[in-house]
């Protein structure tokens, strides 16, 4: 075996190395969990894996449309202080024409059920990486 094989053999390691990453990065997304509102299952400062909604996971049908009963991601329309779009993890409560129903699985005096669209979600919840549970 000579030099040449050797440096192909890196290079085509290399070259996998990089698409795996990227094809991980295209499809999926750690979040951290900064509220309770999905207690018991998911905790303050818990971490998530999510699922991202985009045209290549759909493609590799790494994701399909959500469903009653799923935690999602998604993006709220109220901004905080510094202007940026604030990011919500809820379950999905139902489902009506065009809109889907989010709430949280604590129940307050102050919770209310939100509508969104589907193209809002930004992705489903799949795993709590603190407790590696497959949601």
């Amino acid at each position: 075996m000579g030099p040449l094989s050797k440096i192909f053999r890196y290079g085509v390691s290399a070259l996998l190395g990089v698409a795996v990453g990227v094809l991980f990065y295209s499809c999926l997304m750690i979040v951290e969990v900064e509220t309770a509102y999905m207690l018991p299952e998911l905790e303050p400062e818990d971490h998530v894996v999510v699922i991202k909604n985009n045209s290549l996971t759909k493609a590799l049908n790494l994701y399909t449309g959500p469903e009653e009963g799923e935690i999602i991601l998604y993006e709220a329309l109220v901004f905080s202080i510094d202007g940026e779009g604030l990011q919500r993890i809820r379950r999905i409560t139902g489902e009506g024409k065009d809109q889907l129903y989010v709430d949280s699985d604590v129940k307050t005096t102050t919770s209310r059920q939100d509508s969104i669209t589907e193209g809002e979600v930004l992705g489903k919840v799949v795993m709590n990486l603190n407790q590696m549970d497959i949601i």
